[in-house]
């Protein structure tokens, strides 16, 4: 039997019986469909998840007293741990070998920062950290410079400043050089920090950085 003559079989079988053949056809279209949606569906939330949660870089290990997700009652199993101290972070910072850099990541509280007349909404996040906070959360300088080790030692009052506080305090005035005042104390701008944007809605940028030796 020649390929001419399978064919011809094939045509006759097929318009013999048209309608499984069309819900044959009809089937195999669903189901290549099906596995088309689950691959976009999969690349989809792959890339989403590489752009949201990924937000301090592939290559940072994070320490705290809390799992990064609690799930139902979980909050009592973790509450007795020890806080987690900044000798603590002291005493990391000299025995660590193979790390790059080492920072904490404190936020002492959130208030409202001030500038020339203008208030933010109190819900400003105050960061205490070191020279690497920038770096080691996956942020970027967009003017000015980042804190360094004698701003840490020293315990200056100078800041970073996220772009949604220079957004709010300073629309048409350069904000590097500025003194203002952050929970009621003054703190002198140092540099600003480019927009990260949301993560599950809630803003990156709506905050301020200070060395963590200068606690609010």
């Amino acid at each position: 039997m020649n390929i001419f003559e399978i064919i011809r079989m094939a045509y006759a079988s097929l318009t013999t019986n048209k309608l499984r053949s069309l819900l044959t056809m009809f089937a195999i279209v669903v189901g290549v469909f099906a596995i088309i949606s689950a691959s976009t569906a999969v690349l989809v939330l792959q890339t989403y998840f590489d752009n949201t949660l990924n937000v301090m870089g592939g290559n940072v290990v994070f320490i705290s007293k809390y799992p990064g997700v609690m799930v139902g009652g979980d909050y009592d199993k973790y509450r007795n741990r020890k806080n987690i101290t900044f000798d603590d972070f002291e005493k990391l910072k000299e025995r660590v070998v193979l790390a790059r850099s080492v920072s904490p990541n404190e936020q002492f509280t959130s208030t409202k920062v001030e500038y020339d007349g203008t208030v933010t909404d109190p819900d400003i996040q105050v960061y205490g950290s070191n020279e690497y906070f920038i770096s080691n959360n996956a942020y970027n300088i967009k003017y000015g410079r980042d804190l360094n080790q004698t701003d840490v030692t020293s315990a200056r009052s100078v800041c970073l400043v996220g772009s949604d506080v220079v957004d709010k305090l300073f629309p048409t005035v350069f904000p590097v050089g500025k003194k203002i005042r952050i929970g009621g104390r003054p703190f002198t701008v140092i540099g600003t920090v480019e927009s990260k944007g949301s993560t599950f809605g809630e803003s990156q940028d709506k905050f301020v950085l200070i060395p963590y030796t200068r606690a609010i």
